[in-house]
């Protein structure tokens, strides 16, 4: 039972770290944001948005990639084989410096050519767009070439790490916000280059951790020379690059057509959206990172059992977590946006909604994604679900054509999500036997029942009492009891919540190691 503990220990450890760190960067990233959003002005602050994700459009490798290197690490480590971790990382550092070498030349060749002709800029910003632009691609090589360095954190499950790097960067971004207000540089221009020197330096700084920590943190060249290796990587970092460039254009694509169509004042809005909903979306995906690597290794220690019972666990915790924050944010969305920015772009609170409520539908099967992965058989699923995901962005092109509103292709995106959590779930079958009905009891019906109620009491209350800090916080309190509880009696299984006590028992022991718990 020690191995089980020591396992339980980690995790729980891990979800707290980054938990912790989502609480902090969450408050830090939208302060930043309110500081950027009032000192560059609607207009610029629409600039940046579409030129900073036209440029992370061309970086979609990163979660491929990524995702890759990271399941091939954590594969070996979980089988006890240390000569293959290092053989997968030296393969994936080598493959992201030339991707990152290619990425370079197709945005200055390619990428040019879309910035001055696609784009609506005004002309009197064309000059602060190109550079903003070369800051930008500068930021996503130096991106591309970390992306390893961050699989070996999350394959050797050294959350805490992470945490503290992910604080130190958006520190760093706070201070560059303020420059803004004090030298007397262009500030669209003063962003997108501080922007660069804050992603280089965070960049350097995982390097040298790493370096430290890991001991296969090291280019072993012989590995290189092991073709089936190389062809086994690419082929399935290929069909996830497919996967990841599909979710990522259905963002960075939604930000191209709302430019195309209503120019930057809708960027601006999306943007405002955008930044609140994934940084919402990053509490739930604290536990995802941090069981994640425990999923993939009991794939690699043929514990099938283990990896399909985590993978639902952590979809309905992901979920309950994104929600307590999400749920109230719906219901209070022009509260929050009056207090948190001084001029609220237009459609911002209904992009907000609906993209809480995208991002909600979506977690339900969030950890299917990472089950798929850890098995490895993912080229028709990519193929099948990536498209999917791609047709949201035919379909806003059709809806914007047709003269529906802004919001239109951000309703669509919520259908489209629930169309792929049932593809992910009907693979999910296919290639680990799961059987549907455990996912439909387990995850969906549980979540429905603890949810219903918080969520219909919240919109009473809305409907009964005026805007203002008391509903919010009437509306905020009454939300998170109710879901609290309700996930308490509901949510969770009967052993679920036997391990949750033990682990409770365990914390409180190492708090105080005098204090004798008495069954």
């Amino acid at each position: 039972m020690a191995a089980p503990a020591s396992k339980m220990n980690l995790l729980v450890k891990n979800t707290i770290s980054l938990n912790l760190r989502v609480l902090v960067v969450a408050g830090l990233s939208l302060f930043t944001t309110r500081l950027v959003l009032t000192k560059l002005g609607a207009e610029d602050f629409g600039i940046f948005a579409v030129i900073a994700g036209f440029t992370g459009m061309l970086a979609f490798v990163n979660s491929a990639l990524a995702a890759g290197t990271q399941r091939h690490v954590a594969f070996a480590l979980g089988a006890g084989n240390l000569t293959d971790a290092r053989k997968w990382f030296s393969i994936g550092l080598f493959f992201h410096i030339v991707f990152a070498l290619l990425l370079l030349l197709v945005a200055e060749t390619i990428g040019l050519v879309l910035l001055e002709r696609f784009l609506v800029i005004p002309p009197e910003k064309q000059n602060a767009a190109f550079w903003l632009y070369q800051a930008s691609i500068l930021s996503t090589v130096f991106t591309v070439v970390m992306v390893p360095i961050q699989a070996l954190f999350n394959a050797y499950e050294e959350m805490t790490t992470v945490a503290i790097l992910s604080v130190v960067q958006n520190i760093l971004m706070l201070l560059l916000a303020f420059l803004l207000y004090v030298l007397p540089w262009d500030s669209l221009m003063l962003y997108g280059v501080g922007f660069c020197v804050v992603t280089a330096i965070v960049a350097a700084l995982n390097w040298a951790l790493a370096r430290s920590k890991f001991e296969i943190c090291r280019l072993d060249r012989s590995a290189l020379r092991n073709r089936a290796a190389m062809r086994e990587l690419v082929a399935y970092s290929g069909w996830n690059l497919f996967g990841a460039g599909a979710g990522v254009a259905r963002v960075q694509g939604t930000t191209i057509l709302l430019n195309i169509f209503f120019g930057p004042v809708a960027n601006a809005a999306f943007y405002v959206a955008n930044q609140i909903a994934s940084q919402i979306a990053f509490l739930s995906q604290s536990l995802l990172r941090a069981i994640n690597p425990q999923i993939i290794k009991s794939e690699g220690a043929n514990n099938r059992v283990r990896m399909v019972r985590l993978s639902n666990l952590s979809s309905k915790y992901s979920f309950f977590l994104l929600s307590l924050i999400a749920a109230p944010l719906i219901l209070e969305t022009e509260f929050i946006l009056d207090l948190w920015l001084q001029e609220v772009p237009p459609f911002a609170i209904l992009f907000t909604k609906l993209m809480l409520v995208a991002a909600l539908v979506d977690q339900l099967t969030g950890g299917i994604i990472i089950a798929v992965q850890a098995i490895g058989k993912i080229a028709f699923y990519q193929a099948v679900v990536g498209s999917t995901l791609i047709m949201n962005i035919a379909i806003g092109y059709a809806l914007f054509k047709l003269g529906m509103p802004s919001y239109s292709i951000l309703v669509a995106s919520i259908f489209v999500n629930s169309v792929a959590g049932m593809l992910r779930l009907g693979f999910m079958k296919r290639l680990s036997g799961m059987k549907l009905r455990i996912w439909c009891l387990d995850v969906l019906a549980r979540t429905i029942a603890w949810l219903a109620i918080p969520v219909l009491v919240g919109s009473f209350l809305i409907l009964s009492i005026p805007q203002g800090w008391l509903r919010f916080l009437v509306v905020t309190s009454s939300y998170l009891a109710l879901a609290g509880l309700g996930f308490c009696l509901v949510g969770i299984g009967r052993d679920e919540r036997s391990q949750l006590k033990e682990q409770g028992r365990a914390v409180l022991e190492k708090l105080n190691p005098c204090l004798s718990l008495r069954s």
